[in-house]
């Protein structure tokens, strides 16, 4: 049952004129607010969507902006010669341990000139270096 459904059924009933007519001024205001909360609602609910595109939008750049500064870092803290990577110590000087210039892990050295990453499978042959020697000429030659 409408408001103007119960004003009809009423009208008869109240001897008022003036009652009547509050009545349905009453019900003719509380329809405009019920339309002006019912705009509103609509134009929070456009503000929320946009603002959840926003959000999803800025986590996205978020994320790649964190795998491009850990990347970054990884960079600064390793230096690529000849297939492998060395990482810098705190002292500032590279270690001779090599590691998979792709996944920065640990590699192993194998008889003393064979280097292997196990989790790339990246492997190469030192021909006529040895590891020390790699570190030193990188502490003595900086990029």
């Amino acid at each position: 049952m409408g408001a103007t459904d119960f004003l009809k059924d009423i009208q008869g009933k109240v001897v008022d004129a003036a009652t009547y007519q509050l009545l349905e001024r009453n019900f003719q205001l509380q329809a405009e607010h019920n339309k002006l909360l019912s705009d509103k609602a609509d134009l929070l609910q456009e503000k929320l969507d946009s603002q959840a595109e926003r959000i999803a939008h800025l986590e996205k750049e978020n994320e790649k902006l964190t795998r491009q500064a850990e990347s970054s870092q990884k960079e600064e803290e390793f230096r690529t010669y000849k297939s492998m990577a060395f990482k810098k110590k705190a002292n500032g000087k590279y270690s001779d341990e090599p590691y998979c210039p792709h996944c920065h892990k640990l590699m192993s050295v194998m008889e003393g000139f064979i280097v292997s990453c196990k989790p790339c499978h990246h492997t190469i042959t030192l021909q006529n270096e040895r590891l020390p020697e790699i570190a030193k000429w990188l502490d003595e030659n900086p990029e």
